[in-house]
């Protein structure tokens, strides 16, 4: 139980670290702008392998308790770093999206 919480701990540190490097302040209030996105742009692949292997370089690296919050703090943090590219990237090629057809109920 103690390792799950220090693990939960090191997520909520790396969510932490994210969001002040990003918006300089934990009590900004975020409001999307209205957008459509595809659902394959929800497929996550390159940022969870990502996070996968360096995951597994920690453990393989660090024997000790801090093991744990720093397996989540790693996990957490370059998740969002690199999902935030990945969208950055997305927002700067601005394809245009033909509107999905309206489907009757019957």
């Amino acid at each position: 139980m103690a390792e799950a919480l220090l693990l939960l701990g090191g997520a909520v540190a790396g969510f932490a670290m994210v969001g002040f490097v990003a918006y300089g302040s934990l009590a900004r209030v975020l409001s999307p702008p209205p957008r459509q996105v595809r659902v394959w742009a929800a497929l996550h692949l390159l940022s969870a392998g990502v996070c996968v292997l360096l995951v597994y370089g920690v453990t393989l690296v660090v024997r000790a308790w801090f093991r744990w919050p720093l397996v989540g703090f790693t996990a957490t943090a370059a998740y969002l770093l690199i999902l935030g590219v990945q969208f950055r990237l997305a927002a700067s090629a601005r394809v245009e999206c033909a509107p999905e057809p309206e489907h009757r109920a019957r």
